[in-house]
This record gives structure tokens, sequence and C-alpha cells, in this order.
């Protein structure tokens, strides 16, 4: 895990790279997405996902644990009415409880600290029937999962009080998945 939020370089570097990655496709086309849907994205880093559903979601919300990432999403969009962000880990969620439908974690699950405080926190802010997502990458390093522990973490979201827990492989990105009580 993360012993820092990532400098303003390495930041921009990043969301220079990486503006649309394959990992947000895969994240839109597995999450049915409605026009009442409340979106957070843990990890939002430069916002890419965010402003794909603006358009299409009631609200959309990133929060990322660097301040650098969270001051180019911010930049990138100042136009949209229903979009915000804010500089805040996974672990430490500040919104009132079940205030969104549907959250995710594209790619940045393994950047996680306490991944357990942080799956009480995304089951608070979810309402009842609210859908939870991590989506990383499969493979053996360390910035990705394997297929063991995707289970593994489909079983530690049941643990915390999900249901319909389950993982699948998509385009070679792994989805865990849970719903709220």
């Amino acid at each position: 895990m993360d012993e820092q939020p990532w400098s303003k370089l390495k930041s921009t570097i990043y969301s220079a790279i990486f503006r649309n990655p394959k990992s947000t496709k895969v994240t839109l086309a597995t999450v049915a997405l409605s026009a009442d849907d409340r979106v957070l994205d843990i990890g939002c880093g430069p916002g890419a996902a965010v402003r794909q559903v603006a358009g299409r979601v009631a609200s959309a919300t990133g929060v990322d644990a660097s301040a650098s990432m969270i001051s180019i999403a911010r930049k990138r969009a100042s136009h949209l009415a229903n979009v915000e962000f804010s500089v805040r880990p996974a672990e430490r969620l500040t919104f009132k409880d079940g205030a969104f439908s549907v959250v995710w974690s594209i790619q940045s699950w393994h950047h996680w600290n306490d991944p357990e405080a942080a799956y009480r926190q995304v089951l608070r802010v979810l309402a009842p029937g609210g859908r939870f997502f991590i989506i990383e990458k499969e493979t053996d390093g360390e910035h990705g999962i394997t297929l063991t522990e995707a289970a593994t973490l489909a079983g530690q979201l049941a643990n915390a009080g999900y249901y319909d827990t389950q993982f699948s492989r998509v385009d070679k990105m792994i989805v865990i998945s849970g719903v709220a009580n």
C-alpha cells in the first residue's frame, strides 16, 4: 500500500499518459448506470471516469488521497455542474450515510492502506441496495490482483456486510462486487 499520496510531478505525468485507461472502459461497460445514480469514484486520479459518467447520472463525485490528482481532476471537470472532487483516502469518507447508489474503485484498491476500514466506509455511504465495485488489473505483481486475491476480497466484502459478493474476469481485468444491505 502507499506511504504517501502522489507528488505533483508524478500526478501530472500519470494524468497525461493515462487519460482514459482500459480499466475505465471495463468499468463503464460492467456497471449498469441509470440517470438517478449518485456515483462515487474512490481513487479517481485525474477524474476520467467521473467526467465520462457526468452526463449519464444525477451526480458524480471523485475522491483521491493525492491533492495534486484532485487539482488536475477539478480543472478538467470545471465545466460540469454535477461533479465534485475532494482530497480524501478511502478509509475516511466524510459523506452522509446512504449518499451514493454506486461506488467504485478503478485500479486504486491496491493503494489503500486499510482495506477493511474502507469497506466499512463504503458500506456506510452506500444507500440500501447500492453497488460497490473494485476493478483491478489481473496480475501477479503488486499493481493489480490475482484470482486468488479476488476470491479472498469477495469473502472480505461478505464478512464486512455486503451481499451478492462475486468476482469475474473482463478483458484481463478483475471486477469484484457487492451490494449494500
